[in-house]
């Protein structure tokens, strides 16, 4: 049978009515039976003859708040115990016995309505254990997406991973450890290149919320134009070009982890009202949406820029600052932790090589005399193109890059770093 013929069919409603999985029965003002569905005669035992006509209190019916609804005229639903009826023939006589069995059902009673006049009830029920089944593959369901979603927003990097000895780093470590404990919303300031996102992931993984998503928004990559529904998702349907059954957004995503917010000065003003309203009540609402989500969401964030300057200037809400620099961490640049820098540059030598490799005292003095505008992010990439075009197991001032070579430090020694 096809749409159109189904569509015409003049049985359509008694071919929905047959089709329905829950349970159906139809009774009379009288409260007899007039219609029932297979379902409800596969959980009874009964055939559709056995059963109509028949009166409810004679069979003792599931639909025990039928009278209810009929007297008041208004729907009643709830879950409880239902004595559901079996039939059984009895072994030497045409008679039957009847069996009962107590289960937990969801039972909804609707009275029929004609002319402001009750003149029946229809009722409909689940049995409780079946929907518990379904409740429980819907949980699995949920529980594996929720550790694919981990999996795929998992920091990798904790407090182990960062190198230093120097007091400035070991500084910035004991107050991110911390405060990594707490629920506490904690601003990492530094230079670009410093470290922050390794940071952020060492308090992460540090805290109660490590086995949930640790998810990253780099916001200056982020257009204006998108970055509302990139931090919030969106309905199907909610503007032209959006993805059909619309899109779960970051703060979702990062549901009871947390949000990391790379370059937080760099944020749209608009975004960083919507992100305070999150921050105050714990809801926000998807575009094209109409109800609130609530979300249980860590914020992470760090910026290279001068926070107190964008608030001057009014590039930066004054309330969001406080909202998140609850604790302020701030990591120090390279030139200020040199102690460290043989420490880091062989730790990238051993992670990018192969064979043992070392660096000679004088190329050591040479990082040591170095500005480092770009920081470790820079020692990292210096030492990587170090590794790739030699082969010696001796790293020697030879090997440098250029622009590291003595001739042309002095140009990096007039640097003026930024705030």
């Amino acid at each position: 049978m096809d749409q159109k013929t189904l569509q015409t069919n003049p049985d359509l409603y008694k071919i929905i009515f047959e089709s329905i999985y829950d349970g159906i029965a139809v009774l009379d003002k009288n409260m007899d039976y007039i219609a029932v569905n297979p379902a409800f005669l596969n959980l009874t035992g009964f055939t559709k003859e056995e059963i109509i006509g028949k009166n409810l209190i004679e069979l003792k019916g599931t639909d025990v708040q039928a009278p209810t609804a009929l007297k008041t005229k208004k729907p009643i639903d709830g879950i409880g115990p239902s004595l559901i009826i079996h039939k059984k023939r009895m072994s030497e006589s045409d008679a039957f016995s009847y069996t009962t069995k107590k289960l937990y059902t969801y039972t909804a009673v609707a009275p029929i309505i004609v002319d402001d006049i009750a003149v029946g009830t229809v009722t409909t029920f689940k049995i409780l254990e079946d929907v518990r089944k379904k409740i429980d593959d819907y949980t699995r369901s949920i529980k594996q997406m929720r550790n694919q979603l981990a999996s795929l927003h998992k920091a990798q990097m904790t407090f182990q991973s960062i190198i230093g000895e120097s007091p400035a780093i070991k500084k910035a470590i004991l107050i991110a450890q911390k405060a990594a404990d707490s629920e506490a919303s904690i601003l990492l300031t530094g230079e670009s290149g410093t470290g922050k996102e390794v940071f952020a992931q060492a308090i992460h993984n540090a805290s109660p919320r490590a086995e949930q998503p640790f998810v990253t928004l780099n916001c200056p990559c982020l257009p204006e134009s998108l970055a509302e529904s990139e931090l919030f998702g969106y309905e199907d349907g909610a503007f032209s070009g959006a993805a059909k059954g619309g899109k779960i957004g970051l703060y979702e995503t990062a549901d009871h982890g947390t949000l990391f917010l790379d370059e937080i000065g760099d944020l749209d003003i608009t975004i960083q009202t919507k992100i305070l309203r999150v921050l105050e009540n714990g809801q926000f609402m998807q575009i094209g949406g109409r109800k609130p989500i609530d979300t249980n969401v860590r914020i992470i964030s760090a910026t290279n820029r001068n926070l107190t300057e964008l608030m001057h200037i009014k590039k930066f809400r004054e309330d969001l600052f406080y909202r998140l620099c609850v604790v302020a961490v701030e990591i120090p640049p390279l030139r200020e932790r040199k102690s460290d820098i043989p420490l880091l540059a062989q730790k990238f030598v051993d992670d990018f090589s192969q064979h043992s490799k070392t660096f000679d005292e004088k190329t050591l003095q040479l990082f040591s005399n170095y500005s480092w505008r770009g920081n470790i992010r820079e020692l990292r990439n210096i030492v990587l193109a170090m590794v790739n075009t030699t082969d010696s197991s001796v790293l020697t001032p030879a090997h440098l890059p250029d622009r590291l070579k003595p001739t042309q430090q002095s140009i990096a020694f007039n640097f003026n770093p930024p705030d």
